[in-house]
């Protein structure tokens, strides 16, 4: 491409400058830095003899060269190129522009690496602070739209500027303990704007569809999306204008479209701040507000203790908030390199699934044994390996061990930890290694024998939480389950002879539809039909089990014909969903990456229900998470028990997906029940 390039174009014409700067990518990440460098510095002087030595591309391959610096410790070249790649764009593009941003955090990890805490912390600050101030004034809606080219960034995908403030911070509170307070406060913001995560694609979806509503929060939203496209179409336009060859630029035009851009942006902040005051519930949940350490100790119950974790570069950082005591903030060395492969050699004895295609290998690796796939297929125990379910907690946990006692654990994980149910570390040193037997399951000391655990998505959800009042509704109980699925085959015909509770006294208020034999859901589904999965003709047991201890009535167990999108929000639209104090869920769950398999849609998390034989916007067989956010409910518990509620095969999960929790049956059986967030709340969150 380059050899075609020089030929057709000439070697100094711009585009022959990116296909340098792509080969010089290439040889970068394979650490080949003899031969990357020569390239950069072609495609810098390409740069900046067609463009203009002030051009934001020129500041882009300043950064990039400097990146390569920085790799090779020549911290001071790498340093004089990044000045000067910030300077280029706080002169083109604005002190507070997000390019601006990604300048200052690129300045704050080299200075970091010079161990010059003061000014790692100072630019990594300036750099949160422009992202803090694009998510505060924009909706979550456009902000993501617009990260596509580039232009706008939000803070759950500027994380590592966040991450340098915190590995900043604390060395510099270790050197100068006097700034401890401010430095901790700062990192534990730092840390909440760190891990947010992929949710945010759900809220994306949330406010579009709040958009296409009626009334005055839609009119609201609506007005907000609105603004955020002009900005965007302004800032692309404004990037273009600087962009231009000196000869065709004109500041006149370039000064009114920075003009204009400064209307939006303070109309944008006037639009949210009323959003915010009108609409406090909607607000808190698009655009989630970190708490300070004070308020998150003004609304804890003096019986628990919040602990947040968050992850960066090799080590992991922690911060533990109590009702009373002063917040402990402390950092867990190397974790962040230790944590993904213990999480993950602790899933091998959790999830069967963590065997299949390469994950043998790893898990056999990690655990080493000789445990195989096979066995794991054969529903032969899967190895649980207490010594590093101690590990982790001493990790974790043994920093604050000494105030945990007699302490409900609020956990706001990040990382590989979203995907590990933390109730099954261990807290005191196990005798043998290996899960080999019940007994020996019933000997360990489980996290969940001696603490209560809450798992949060994020701290500012706490609050959110604590304004709810306990659910008034009449109803003990709604449920939907055992959607009619077929199977791989097409022949699987289980589902379809459980559509109802037949233990339960009083009849359906409505009969059981007749559903045709030969759905197609080609007509909806992109690749492969959502009806191909497996039935769960076991959901309709456990839902109907759960009714008949509740006292409720068959009729509000929605199975199969009844288990649908279409059913679940009009129930909600007429306020039978929200007289429910227990909402319950028991079908297939898709984490955001999986819907893409199934839905002509955005990829976003969603409940499998059962597929109409008609798609349409009000039911396409997938209640999306933006959709549950729209649902009327007033449940004190909403219990989503599916596979991916647990989000147990990924790691680093989305804020959205819930976690394993263990609980005892009375009984000789034991259960391990996939349920999501079990939260009091009239907002699922």
């Amino acid at each position: 491409s380059l050899a075609i390039g020089e030929k057709a174009l000439g070697r100094e014409h711009p585009d022959v400058g990116k296909r340098l700067s792509n080969l010089a990518a290439l040889y970068f990440e394979q650490r080949r830095y003899g031969e990357a460098e020569p390239l950069m510095k072609s495609s810098l002087a390409i740069a900046e003899k067609t463009l203009g030595p002030e051009h934001p591309t020129v500041g882009i391959r300043l950064s990039n060269l400097a990146e390569l610096y920085d790799e090779q410790g020549r911290y001071g070249e790498a340093e004089t190129l990044l000045n000067r790649a910030l300077a280029i764009d706080e002169k083109v593009l604005g002190p507070e522009h997000p390019s601006t941003g990604i300048h200052l955090s690129n300045l704050s990890g080299l200075h970091w690496e010079e161990h010059k805490w003061d000014l790692a912390f100072a630019q990594a600050r300036r750099a949160t602070d422009i992202y803090v101030h694009q998510v505060r004034t924009q909706s979550s809606a456009a902000e993501k739209e617009r990260t596509r080219d580039g232009s706008r960034r939000e803070p759950a995908e500027n994380r590592l500027a966040f991450q340098w403030l915190i590995k900043a911070a604390w060395p510099l509170s270790e050197e100068k303990p006097d700034r401890r307070a401010e430095l901790n406060e700062a990192a534990f913001a730092a840390a909440q704007w760190a891990n947010l995560s992929s949710a945010g694609a759900a809220l994306v979806q949330m406010a579009a569809r709040f958009a296409k509503g009626q009334g005055p929060l839609a009119d609201r939203v609506r007005e907000l999306q609105i603004l955020n496209d002009e900005a965007a179409g302004l800032d692309r336009r404004l990037i273009a204008a600087v962009s231009s060859p000196p000869e065709l630029r004109s500041p006149q035009d370039e000064q009114t479209l920075r003009t204009r851009l400064a209307d939006i942006d303070g109309r944008l902040k006037d639009s949210n701040g009323r959003l915010e005051q009108d609409f406090p519930d909607y607000a808190n949940l698009a655009n989630p507000e970190p708490l300070s350490l004070a308020e998150t100790q003004a609304i804890l119950f003096p019986n628990e203790a919040l602990i947040e974790f968050t992850f960066a570069g090799d080590d992991g950082f922690a911060w533990m908030v109590t009702k009373t005591d002063t917040p402990r903030w402390v950092r867990l060395a190397n974790a962040g390199k230790a944590v993904p492969d213990e999480v993950q050699a602790l899933r091998c004895g959790l999830d069967s699934a963590a065997w299949r295609g390469d994950g043998e290998a790893r898990c056999k690796k990690l655990l080493s044994v000789t445990f195989t796939r096979q066995d794991a297929d054969a529903g032969k125990p899967l190895p649980f390996n207490f010594n590093i379910a101690y590990d982790l907690y001493k990790s974790l946990f043994g920093e604050f061990e000494q105030l945990l006692p007699g302490k409900r654990l609020l956990i706001v994980p990040s990382g590989a930890l979203t995907s590990l149910p933390l109730h099954v570390l261990i807290t005191e040193k196990p005798v043998a290694a290996l899960a080999s037997s019940d007994a020996n399951d019933r000997k360990a000391s489980w996290l969940a024998r001696s603490h209560a655990l809450t798992t949060l998505p994020s701290v500012a959800s706490l609050k959110a939480l604590r304004r709810t009042e306990k659910s008034a509704a009449p109803q003990p109980y709604m449920a939907f389950g055992n959607p009619l699925l077929i199977g791989r085959d097409g022949q699987d015909r289980r589902a379809f002879d459980k559509q109802a509770c037949p233990e339960l006294n009083r009849p359906l208020s409505e009969p059981v539809a007749a559903v045709s034999e030969a759905i197609n859901p080609a007509i909806f589904f992109d690749r492969e039909p959502a009806n191909v999965q497996a039935p769960l003709p076991e959901t309709a047991d456990e839902l109907c089990a759960v009714a008949r201890s509740l006292g409720a009535t068959r009729d509000v167990v929605y199975l199969g014909a009844r288990a649908t999108e279409k059913m679940v929000k009009t129930l909600s639209a007429d306020g039978k969903l929200g007289q429910a104090r227990v909402v319950h869920f028991a079908t297939h769950g898709l984490l955001a990456r999986e819907t893409v398999w199934f839905a002509k849609t955005h990829a976003e998390p969603a409940l499998l229900l059962t597929p109409p034989e008609q798609a349409s916007d009000e039911d396409d067989g997938l209640l999306m998470a933006s959709e549950v956010a729209q649902l009327t409910l007033n449940a004190d518990w909403v219990i989503m028990s599916a596979c991916n509620t647990a989000a147990g095969e990924k790691q680093d999960a989305e804020a959205l997906s819930g976690r394993l929790v263990p609980f005892s049956m009375p009984g000789p059986a034991r259960c391990w029940s996939r349920i999501g967030m079990s939260i009091r709340n009239r907002q699922w969150r």
